[in-house]
């Protein structure tokens, strides 16, 4: 009863919309632990102030759908995975652009 409940495409839609914000911070935390800066530095002086930055940031981002992808289609729950692709897919435009026009 439980897995139905995981199973479904709207979570992975969510999840893989989420997904990304939760990988930012991921990589933010570990990037602030490792160089021993604030998260407003980092926020502030490499991010906002380096636009070529921001497709590497945001594909770095993507990874954590990657690994929700993976667990969620191990365990079966192949709706939600087939959500988190798709939501996935939706960032790729938005990458291309930040990338070649930005």
């Amino acid at each position: 009863m439980k897995s139905l409940k995981l199973n479904n495409s709207v979570l992975g839609w969510v999840l893989g919309f989420v997904g990304p914000a939760i990988g930012f911070l991921l990589v933010s935390v570990l990037w602030t632990t490792y160089y021993r800066r604030s998260l407003d530095y980092l926020w502030r002086e490499i991010i906002l102030q380096f636009n070529e930055l921001h497709a590497p940031v945001l594909t770095l981002s993507l990874v954590f759908n990657l690994l929700t992808f993976l667990l969620f289609n191990k365990y079966g729950h192949l709706k939600t995975a087939r959500g988190i692709l798709g939501a996935t897919f939706v960032y790729v435009p938005i990458v291309f652009y930040l990338k070649f026009a930005g």
